[in-house]
């Protein structure tokens, strides 16, 4: 076999292990779903039932009949009254709120 063949199937054979080894490499996907349903917020809007200010925790009656407890900051959570009508924003699967607004369209009308 003459120098050219040798360097002719060598060069194939580095060629043909070049693609193969390029097809077992992993591409990056897109981002695990428990990722992006971290960052997701959600909304919760109901009517204050219960604060318990030595947890920081205000209890909400939604539209459903549910009840949900969530986390506030005391500052906020010295400022809210029961039987208002609240909106908590929450990351998705957490109860410490984000923010918290009472609905002043519905405090009006209760005075």
């Amino acid at each position: 076999m003459s120098k050219l063949s040798i360097l002719t199937v060598t060069a194939a054979l580095l060629l043909v292990a070049t693609n193969s080894f390029a097809g077992m490499i992993k591409q990056p996907g897109p981002a695990p779903a428990a990722a992006s349903a971290a960052a997701k917020t959600e909304t919760a809007t109901g009517k204050i039932v219960s604060i318990n200010n030595s947890n920081n925790e205000v209890i909400i009656q939604l539209a459903s009949g549910k009840q949900k407890t969530f986390v506030i900051d005391a500052a906020t959570l010295s400022s809210l009254t029961s039987g208002e009508k609240v909106h908590i924003r929450y990351k998705a699967g957490d109860n410490h709120a984000q923010s918290v607004k009472v609905d002043e369209v519905a405090k009006a009308k209760n005075k």
